[in-house]
C-alpha cells in the first residue's frame, strides 16, 4: 500500500508540473473518462465490466490498432482492459479521417455537441438567436448510438455504438460542447466558443474559449500519465459528495448542467471579454482559470461515474 501511494503522489506531482494550457479536454480527457468508468465498474460490476471488454474486442479497430497498442510492453497484462476503455472513450475523434465512420454528408461530426443559443439579457433585442440543427446534435447521436448498442445488430456495429457512447457521455459534461452565444459582437453565434478569442494571460498567444474549456485535464495520451491523472481524480471526488448523480437523464446532463456552466461560468453571463478577432483577444479575467479548472475536473469525473452507470445498466 505504501508503495502505491507514492506512485499515486509522484504521478501527482508530475501533473502539477504540467504547464497549465497544456492540458487538454479532447482525446486525453476522454481517455481519463474511460479510465475512471473503468475504475468504478471494477469495483461495482466485475459482470458488466467483462461484458464491455468483451464488446469492444469485437469493435473493427481491435485487432489493427487496439490490440497492438494494449500489448506493448509497458502496459501491465492486469491493466490491457484499463487502457483499452481509454482508447474506446478517444474512438470518435480518433476516427475523423476514417470515411467509414465519417463518410462524406453524413454530419456525424455534429453529434459532438449542440448549439443550444444563448443571447445575455444585456444584449438589445434586435440579436437574434438561431436554434440549433434538430436532427444532427448529440442528443441524436446519443439516442441512435444507445439503440443500435441495445439492438439485434452484429456485435461489430454494437461495438461502434458502443464507442459513440463512451465518447459522447464526455463530450455532454464539457460546458462548451453545449452552447452558442449570441451577441452584437457575435450576431451569428460564436459555435461554442470556436470563434471567441481570449488570451489566457496578457504574455500567452490567443486562444479561441472553446480551446481553453478543452485544456484543462490533461495534455497527453500516455498510458501512465492518464492512468494517474484518472485515479488521482477518481480519489478527490469521493461518490458521496457528487450529488449531481442523482441525475440520470442525458437530456438534463446537457440542457441543464452543462449549458447552466456555459452561461454562469464559461460566458460569465455575458460578461466575459472577448474578440470575434484574434489579434485583439483580451486576457481573461483574475481567478478565470482556476473556477474553470475546477468545474473541468468535477465535470469528467461526473462523466466517468455516469457512463460505468450506463454500461453497468446495459450489460449487467
Amino acid at each position: 500500500m505504501h508503495r502505491w501511494n507514492w506512485k499515486v503522489f509522484l504521478g501527482v506531482l508530475l501533473l502539477l508540473s504540467l504547464p497549465p494550457l497544456v492540458r487538454a479536454w479532447n482525446k486525453p480527457g476522454h481517455m481519463v473518462t474511460g479510465a475512471i468508468a473503468y475504475t468504478v465498474l471494477k469495483q461495482e460490476s466485475p459482470e458488466a465490466l467483462a461484458k464491455t471488454v468483451a464488446m469492444l474486442k469485437e469493435h473493427p479497430y481491435y485487432e489493427s490498432q487496439w490490440q497492438p497498442l494494449v500489448e506493448r510492453p509497458f502496459v501491465p497484462a492486469d491493466q490491457r482492459d484499463l487502457y483499452l476503455f481509454m482508447l474506446a472513450a478517444k474512438w470518435a475523434d480518433d476516427a475523423r479521417p476514417d470515411e467509414d465512420y465519417y463518410p462524406p454528408g453524413a454530419k456525424r461530426d455534429l453529434w459532438h455537441y449542440v448549439n443550444i443559443p444563448f443571447k445575455p439579457d444585456s444584449e438589445p433585442d434586435d440579436i437574434k438567436t438561431r436554434p440549433f440543427d434538430a436532427e444532427f446534435n448529440i442528443f441524436t447521436g446519443y439516442t441512435r448510438n444507445l439503440s443500435n448498442l441495445k439492438s439485434d445488430l452484429p456485435n461489430e456495429k454494437r461495438a461502434v455504438a458502443l464507442t459513440w457512447i463512451f465518447h459522447l457521455v464526455g463530450d455532454a459534461h464539457q460546458p462548451l460542447h453545449s452552447a452558442t452565444l449570441f451577441s452584437k459582437t457575435f450576431s451569428t453565434g460564436d459555435r461554442g466558443g470556436t470563434l471567441f478569442w481570449v488570451r489566457a494571460r496578457k504574455d500567452r498567444s490567443p486562444i479561441p474559449l472553446h480551446q481553453f474549456w478543452d485544456g484543462l485535464i490533461i495534455g497527453t495520451e500516455r498510458f501512465q500519465t492518464v492512468r494517474q491523472r484518472s485515479t488521482e481524480l477518481w480519489l478527490r471526488f469521493k461518490r458521496s459528495e457528487l450529488t449531481e448523480l442523482s441525475q440520470t437523464s442525458f437530456d438534463r446532463w446537457v440542457r441543464e448542467e452543462s449549458f447552466t456552466l456555459a452561461k454562469e461560468a464559461a460566458y460569465m453571463n455575458g460578461k466575459l471579454p472577448g474578440s470575434a478577432v484574434r489579434s485583439t483577444a483580451p486576457p481573461l479575467p483574475e481567478g478565470y482559470i482556476d473556477k474553470a479548472q475546477a468545474i473541468a475536473e468535477r465535470r469528467v469525473v461526473l462523466a466517468g461515474y455516469r457512463l460505468a452507470a450506463i454500461l453497468k445498466t446495459t450489460f449487467d
